[in-house]
């Protein structure tokens, strides 16, 4: 199962990402059973900006001033970002048994995670 997996997920949510689902190397019944999955709401897929644009009948530009618009408004522009990240982030940790905790700390291995791990503790 986790090599069907692969290339498909974008992160601990088990969605499709639009970007990579063309360059997927799938036979043709596997992609039958993906495409079931988000048609039945089983797999929740992201569509890259040009499937979005492409779908909604307007251009790539127009959305991308609309987003650089928001982000000004904002303030910083990845907040709205930073935040689903989070929480997508959160709701997967959840999930994890206390070994791949582990194996999550030891895959970020870096001074960083201790720094921050210090910054938040202290």
């Amino acid at each position: 199962m986790q090599q069907l997996l692969n290339g498909v997920s974008s992160g601990v949510n088990n969605s499709v990402n639009g970007r990579g689902v063309k360059h997927l190397k799938r036979t043709r019944q596997e992609l039958i059973s993906l495409a079931a999955d988000v048609a039945t709401g089983r797999r929740l897929y992201e569509p890259s900006l040009v499937q979005t644009c492409s779908f909604l009948d307007v251009s790539v530009a127009a959305v991308r001033a609309e987003c650089k618009a928001r982000a000004t408004a904002n303030g910083n522009g990845s907040s709205d970002k930073v935040k689903h990240f989070v929480q997508t982030f959160v709701e997967g940790w959840i999930d994890l048994s206390e070994a791949e905790r582990v194996q999550a700390f030891q895959a970020i291995d870096g001074p960083d995670i201790w720094k921050t791990l210090a910054n938040f503790v202290v």
